[in-house]
């Protein structure tokens, strides 16, 4: 019975002192991080991250040291009080003064900081001698200051107020400025529902970052691995609270609520959060070295830093060590067998492919070059004419792989994707005059240009199947059609807009319009080819992203004429203001006009080059307020039948009608007369110092000269009906002016058209 008892015994030790063993909880890393601010939305990835377990996952305890107004945050992390810290820009500043940091991961990608101002004042320059409070020539507000500085003033401009983190002085009117911060005081000063304007710094091109995890040189000698984990486990975490963003909000409510937030003010911020830190542009956590040289050369002009003309970012900013590419033997076997890898790319979509001379520029090429190091193998590039080319090379085999190229359903017929590479919104370029849009459903029937083959065409016509989609050759080709007025907008990668904005357009195009679609780029590659597509996803992981960024920023670089600065990726000064600063801003900020012509050109049509219909209605109601104002005449016109032009002869033939009858117009009223397009096909010309008669006989003089004139080959013939009304003094005229002579044109209508009525 003895010996029965030991060997039960043993067979239960052989059996659960592996399971026992497993269950030992591993032994957890301790590490500190300093905040830079309150418990808030802020850092909500952080919590999320601790919460959830991410950081448990790799082996650390993390704890969060609260913020205290006079401990300095760098000197925290520097002295050993805590092993990572957050902080803003200042980062930067303390590295170049010789502070042993590490750059370890970017969250906001500019800075909340900003300037709200009483109503009168919307430039920097109206600020000259009020009272601003909480601006002063310190690293914290580097990126205001420099802003003055933009317009020629420093802080001795304004009188400087100290601050005490109170919006009511503001509210009560005592101040003229403060700085506060997007996504937490802006809440605050929309519920008391007073007007302000925001003056934001990323508005006149000043670049930024905020939210900046750091670490010391020493930290990432003694624990490169702890570096790492942190990272990505951080990383993870705002993955999951952008995601998950109510989810958070509650565990902040419950358990980081120092401030006591209320619901509301913290779904606020988490929005306004989104929006700095721009996922679907950038990639979480991803620090861009050109922009860090650009925010140095700014502390270095205000004297926040040691002037350094040969700045080494090397060391500073923090690389994830690359991961080892591991081929199994049958793709080993598989390079062997093949003396080159052929690859079809875009020959014209810059800054991401262009073929010249039967070379390969841009990031594809830039992208190829990397793949052929990595797999010692040489990639060649197979020249076509066309994006539908290379498509069809790749589905008949004859190329190995199609480069940067969207995965949709159809595709997936005959060929397969490798996982994403590149990741960028979608967004709609029209010209400088038309109004900036959230909602698409406002472009419905729009003309709106996209390039021949391309997938966007296919999930535009899905998601959208109200846009008016007309294919083009080429981006160059629909954006010169958005130039002259063919074409209301052209739809392309955000990316590639800004590429040929800032090179040919700039000035007369910009973006008026984000789309609710982000563009993933993958290589695509003939379904047959497996071996291939596995050798391609598995080099696509080894792709750190600073490697990534460096071929990205090598061309999406905009350089000055005297090649001293550039700005890494034109979208994202330019693009940040139009498309994703806060929607917020977009309704308080009133931008002053300070080029003339650009002015002129805002109040012209493109279509038909007359005034368009705000110009006319701001000048005739400024005639109207100047009680001298002498008699005038009003002649609205309407093209007949001009719905059933469009419909039977397609919109193309119908713009040129409309730009036919503008010049008609144009060369048939007097030099005093002015001529406008009023919308759609009515025209509405201003006469000035005339009598009843003198109206009317111009409109039927003009009547009878489109009448003889627009007689087309195709049998068509285009006349217009004409409204005459004639006013007086400024009894006559309230917020509906128009109603005389919209009355007379309805008369005109009536009576068959054709002809001109008088009211």
């Amino acid at each position: 019975m003895h010996i029965f008892k030991t060997k039960l015994l043993l067979f239960f030790l052989l059996c659960f002192t592996p399971l026992a063993l497993y269950a030992v909880p591993k032994t957890l890393q301790s590490i500190t991080l300093q905040l830079q601010w309150k418990d808030q939305f802020e850092f909500a990835g952080f919590y999320a991250a601790k919460e959830k377990g991410f950081y448990n996952e790799v082996g650390l305890d993390v704890t969060f040291k609260p913020f205290a107004p006079s401990h300095d945050i760098i000197d925290e992390v520097l002295d050993g009080h805590a092993e990572y810290g957050l902080v803003s820009s200042a980062l930067i500043s303390r590295y170049l003064k010789g502070a042993p940091l590490i750059f370890v991961a970017n969250f906001f990608k500019y800075s909340p900081l900003l300037l709200v101002s009483q109503e009168p004042y919307t430039l920097p320059s109206d600020l000259k001698g009020k009272k601003v409070m909480g601006v002063s020539n310190e690293i914290k507000s580097e990126n205001i200051m420099l802003m003055f500085k933009k317009f020629n003033m420093s802080q001795k401009d304004f009188l400087t107020v100290s601050p005490n983190f109170n919006i009511q002085d503001f509210i009560n009117k005592k101040i003229d400025a403060m700085t506060v911060y997007a996504t937490n005081e802006i809440f605050e000063l929309v519920k008391s529902k007073i007007k302000f304007n925001v003056i934001n710094p990323s508005a006149y091109g000043i670049p930024s970052y905020d939210l900046n995890l750091f670490t010391t040189q020493e930290e990432l000698k003694q624990h490169p691995q702890r570096v790492a984990d942190f990272r990505a486990a951080s990383i993870k975490g705002w993955e999951y609270a952008l995601l998950h963003q109510d989810e958070i909000i509650k565990l902040i409510m419950e358990k980081y609520n120092s401030q006591y937030k209320s619901y509301d003010a913290l779904k606020y911020e988490a929005t306004q959060i989104q929006n700095i830190m721009l996922p679907s542009l950038m990639p979480l956590g991803s620090v861009d070295p050109l922009k860090v040289e650009l925010i140095a050369e700014n502390f270095m002009e205000l004297g926040l830093a040691p002037l350094n003309k040969n700045i080494n970012l090397n060391k500073f900013i923090y690389h994830a060590p690359p991961k080892n590419l591991k081929l199994t033997l049958e793709e080993k076997n598989y390079l062997q067998s093949k003396d080159t890898i052929t690859y079809c790319s875009d020959p014209l979509w810059m800054p991401f492919s262009k073929i010249e001379d039967n070379k390969h520029k841009g990031i594809d090429a830039g992208f190829m070059k990397l793949f052929s190091q990595k797999l010692k193998h040489t990639m060649e590039l197979l020249p076509t004419k066309t994006w539908n080319d290379s498509i069809e090379k790749v589905k008949s085999n004859q190329c190995d792989i199609l480069t940067l190229v969207m995965d949709t359903p159809q595709r997936k017929e005959h060929m397969s994707f490798t996982k994403p590479i590149i990741s960028s919104p979608l967004a709609i370029a029209t010209t400088i005059e038309k109004r900036f849009t959230e909602d698409i459903n406002t472009l419905e029937n729009k003309r709106i240009g996209i390039v021949k083959d391309y997938a966007y065409k296919e999930l535009l016509s899905y998601k959208y199947p109200y846009l008016d989609v007309i294919e083009v050759s080429n981006i160059q080709v629909g954006l010169a059609k958005v130039e002259n007025g063919e074409l209301y907008g052209f739809v392309d990668n955000l990316t590639v807009l800004g590429y040929y904005i800032a090179d040919s357009h700039l000035g007369a195009i910009k973006i008026s319009a984000k789309i609710d679609m982000n563009i993933e780029l993958a290589y695509a590659l003939n379904k047959e080819n497996k071996i291939l597509l596995s050798i391609i996803n598995k080099t696509i992981d080894t792709i750190d992203e600073g490697s990534k960024q460096d071929i990205i920023n090598r061309w999406s670089k905009v350089q000055s004429k005297d090649e001293k600065y550039y700005y890494y990726l034109f979208a994202k000064i330019f693009f940040i203001l139009f498309l994703f600063l806060l929607p917020f801003f977009y309704h308080y900020k009133k931008v002053k006009q300070q080029n003339t012509e650009l002015e002129r050109y805002s109040y012209k049509d493109a279509l038909s080059k007359l005034y368009n219909r705000r110009y006319m209605d701001n000048y005739i109601k400024e005639i109207y307020q100047d009680k001298r104002h002498k008699p005038f005449s009003l002649i609205l016109l309407d093209i007949d039948n001009f719905k059933n032009v469009n419909d039977t002869y397609g919109h193309h033939y119908g713009d040129e009608i409309i730009m036919e009858i503008s010049k008609i117009l144009k060369d048939n009223i007097r030099e005093e007369d002015i001529v406008s397009r009023w919308g759609g096909e009515e025209f509405l010309i201003f006469v000035p110092h005339t009598v009843k008669n003198d109206a009317l006989e111009l409109a039927e003089r003009l009547l009878l000269i489109i009448q003889n004139t627009m007689k087309k080959e195709n049998g068509l013939e285009v006349t217009c009906s004409f409204g005459v009304a004639k006013y007086f003094d400024s009894t006559n005229l309230t917020n509906t002016y128009l109603e005389k002579v919209d009355k007379a044109l309805y008369q005109a209508k009536e009576a068959g058209k054709n002809c001109v009525k008088v009211y």
